[in-house]
């Protein structure tokens, strides 16, 4: 089994958490979030000594690696919540950032793709993606938290499932093209996305889709619970 699908596996274990449960359980996912980031990191990480150091890493020590540094951030970003929150607030702000600068500058700016500069471009975008994070954090912890939470947990959730997806069709042949899959969605580089086929358009609408639904869900849910404590301190008086 490749990285690549791993990743997606993961993703998919996790996407219901995100789309229905992220603003009820929005502690839990703050560890998943964490350990997610903590991997990400430590895969950065290894990647860089592995291209500029003669050093021999085995995969199993990597994997190890990864697996502890995942546990350790995770559960660090449990204890320091506020943290989390604007870490949830951040990578739900990365997601949206990076969706939109792919769609404009693949579809509207440039439609000659060799004349495009990849190397300002990919600063461009890096500058985007650390913006829109910023502000996706600061939003989620001091404007509306609980709100936000809800609003970042289902679009996350939606592509949690939209992005592995797009990885088995392209993996099974059924789709041309995985540019919504996680280990090309989140590249520094700006040309792997091509939503050219149809079948691309069709997923990101099924994102859409999984973002109402699961907005829909979760303040259900909210709404739920708070009819619960009212009802209960309503026969507590």
């Amino acid at each position: 089994m490749e990285p690549s699908d791993i990743l997606a596996l993961i993703c998919f274990i996790t996407f219901p958490l995100f789309s229905f449960f992220g603003r009820k359980l929005y502690k839990t996912t703050v560890i998943v979030v964490g350990a997610g980031f903590g991997g990400y990191l430590a895969v950065w990480v290894l990647t860089l000594i592995r291209n500029n150091s003669s050093l021999t890493i085995s995969m199993t020590v990597e994997y190890v690696v990864i697996a502890i540094t995942a546990i350790v951030i995770g559960l660090l970003l449990y204890k320091l919540i506020q943290l989390g929150v604007f870490i949830i607030g951040a990578v739900g702000g990365v997601l949206i950032g990076n969706l939109a600068f792919s769609l404009y500058s693949g579809h509207i700016v440039i439609p000659d793709w060799t004349a495009i500069n990849w190397d300002s471009l990919s600063n461009i975008q890096l500058g985007v993606l650390a913006g829109s994070a910023l502000v996706g954090g600061l939003l989620t912890v001091f404007v509306i938290q609980r709100v936000l939470i809800g609003v970042l947990t289902s679009f996350i959730g939606g592509y949690l499932f939209v992005g592995p997806l797009n990885h088995v069709l392209w993996r099974t042949g059924v789709m041309p093209s995985n540019s919504l899959a996680p280990n090309v969605f989140f590249t520094v580089y700006a040309n792997t996305f091509a939503c050219s086929d149809i079948g691309c358009w069709v997923l990101l609408g099924v994102w859409g889709l999984l973002w109402i639904g699961g907005l829909i869900y979760q303040f259900k849910l909210a709404r739920k619970d708070k009819d619960e404590q009212e009802k209960h301190k309503h026969y507590n008086v």
